[in-house]
C-alpha cells in the first residue's frame, strides 16, 4: 500500500483551511511523515485560525510555513 509522502497545494486560490481539511485530520492522527507546501494561495486567516495557531506549532507539517501570508483581513 502506498502513502502520501507529499503535497504541493502552492499557487491555488485556496482561501480557507478548516477542521474538515485533509491537513487538520492528518495533523490530529500525528501523521507527521508528510510534507505539504501551501504557499502563494489567498489565504484568509481569520476563516482559518486554526491554522495560523498551528504553524506555530513544533511538529508542523506544512514545509513552507515560513513563506506563507494572510490576504485578508488587511490588519494581518
Amino acid at each position: 500500500a502506498s502513502q502520501v509522502r507529499y503535497v504541493s497545494l502552492r499557487n491555488n486560490r485556496i482561501e480557507s483551511i478548516d477542521e474538515t481539511s485533509a491537513l487538520f485530520h492528518w495533523m490530529n492522527t500525528n501523521r507527521t511523515e508528510i510534507d505539504v507546501y501551501l504557499n502563494a494561495n489567498p489565504l484568509d486567516c481569520c476563516q482559518s485560525r486554526w491554522l495560523v495557531h498551528y504553524l506555530s506549532g513544533s511538529k508542523n507539517l506544512v514545509k513552507d510555513a515560513i513563506n506563507l501570508t494572510c490576504a485578508s483581513p488587511k490588519s494581518y
